[in-house]
Formats: structure tokens, sequence, C-alpha cells
């Protein structure tokens, strides 16, 4: 339920500043990371929309940022496959 409000917070401009400020985005990557390499079916659900969500706003945003959001899912895909 956790990763799904994470998700939706991106719905709004506040929830998304607020999750992806150069302070937080290191958590985020970590609630995406724990999220997506659940064995909970509805858990990878839910970090999979919220990396997806994060993408369509950092799309709009600071390349930096970008980077890094791709530099972590690159990891996640090692890790998992």
């Amino acid at each position: 339920m956790i990763f799904r409000l994470a998700a939706n917070m991106l719905a709004t401009q506040q929830g998304a500043n607020a999750m992806l400020d150069s302070e937080r985005l290191p958590v985020t990557s970590d609630v995406i990371a724990e999220s997506v390499l659940s064995s909970d079916a509805s858990c990878r659900q839910a970090g999979s929309t919220l990396a997806y969500n994060c993408s369509l706003y950092l799309n709009k945003s600071n390349g930096d940022i970008i980077t890094q959001v791709d530099r972590c899912t690159s990891y996640l895909l090692q890790i998992k496959y």
C-alpha cells in the first residue's frame, strides 16, 4: 500500500517535487528497487508504476536526475536478470 501511495504522489506537482528533490531522490530510488525486487506481485506492480511515473515526470525536468534514474534502472535489470 505504501508503494502505491508513493506512486500516486507523482500525480501532483507538489508531490513530485517532494519525492524527487535532490535529498529524497536516493530514498525514492531505494523504494523502487525494493518494490521491483519483491516476491509479491502487487508490490512489484506498484514499484513499476512508481518507476514509470518518475520517468514521466523526470522527462520534463533535469537531465542529471534522468541519468541517475537510468543508472538505477540499469542496475536493477542486472540484478534481476
